[in-house]
């Protein structure tokens, strides 16, 4: 099925041992309903700050340095540790797709 198409339903269901049943009377017609249309996230239109909420709610704080790499959001933070980290988001999925320790500069 496309994205943004008509999803069809029929009105029947089959039993346990795979049979098909229906319900209703013999005349049934399929049912048509418009499929839903994924939206995009929040993170992926851009928003920084929506970014800054993803993280947090992933535990980290002290987010800094937000940049934009593609499908990608790069920050600097502290995480429940309490160490400093690099941290790339991705914006479609709002996964965490790289972590790395920063170090202090000497």
């Amino acid at each position: 099925m496309a994205l943004g198409g008509v999803l069809t339903l029929l009105d029947s269901d089959t039993d346990a041992l795979g049979k098909e049943r229906r319900s209703g009377n013999a005349d049934s017609a399929p049912v048509s309903i418009p499929a839903p249309v994924p939206q995009k996230s929040t993170i992926a239109q851009g928003n920084n700050e929506a970014a800054k909420r993803a993280l947090k709610a992933k535990g980290f704080r002290e987010i800094a340095g937000l940049v934009r790499r593609g499908e990608n959001v790069i920050a600097q933070a502290t995480d429940r540790f309490g160490m400093r980290v690099r941290v790339v988001l991705n914006v479609r999925t709002g996964d965490i797709v790289g972590l790395s320790e920063v170090f202090p500069k000497k």
